[in-house]
């Protein structure tokens, strides 16, 4: 029985840091694509500045804190539907492999 359980405690342990390292490579991913999206958001913003585009340098600025404040949102929003979406599915196959008529 110790034995059992001892394996079946290995496995969800293996599982968990499975779940955690893919929490952190999502959250490192998105990291990457947001700054990759701000560098751009800037130097779009600060050429159309340059050249007269019709953007002052104000607008700009409120381009790029707009910019920031959302995608910062946005990301924290990714990865808190794919925990709560991995946590959920832990959840269903859980009550899927224990027996209910036990409680």
């Amino acid at each position: 029985m110790l034995d059992q359980m001892t394996e079946l405690v290995d496995v969800h342990t293996g599982y968990w840091f499975l779940f955690v390292s893919a929490s952190r490579w999502l959250g490192t991913i998105i990291d990457y694509l947001m700054a990759l999206f701000q560098i751009m958001v800037l130097i779009v913003g600060v050429l159309f500045s340059l050249y007269n585009f019709g953007l002052s340098p104000s607008d700009v600025g409120f381009m790029l804190s707009y910019t920031f404040s959302m995608l910062g949102m946005t990301q924290y929003m990714v990865r808190q539907s794919c925990e709560v979406d991995n946590l959920v599915s832990l959840l269903c196959l859980l009550l899927h492999i224990i027996p209910t008529n036990n409680l």
